[in-house]
């Protein structure tokens, strides 16, 4: 196992480094790859939503705000949509 490539906690901070940096698209690809190990890691999740909003991608930033809510709540298939079909 390689401890760097296969460490959430790694992808996750890389990912936050070069989002400050304005390689926007390359963070995605990292915050992907710590989700893809963890798929409750809401604080992902979150700053996925963030680097997306920024894109100008706004539906789908919140559509991972609301997996990051439903993370941190312990159920990721938290989404808008059951949210909103609960309530019609």
């Amino acid at each position: 196992m390689d401890t760097v490539k296969d460490n959430r906690f790694v992808w996750f901070n890389r990912g936050k480094l070069l989002a400050k940096l304005g390689k926007l698209e390359a963070a995605l690809d990292c915050f992907d790859r710590a989700i893809a190990m963890k798929e409750s890691y809401y604080e992902a999740w979150c700053e996925k939503g963030c680097v997306l909003e920024e894109l100008g991608r706004v539906r789908e930033g919140e559509i991972c705000f609301n997996k990051s809510l439903g993370a941190f709540c312990g159920d990721i298939s938290l989404s808008l949509e059951d949210d909103l079909l609960s309530i019609s």
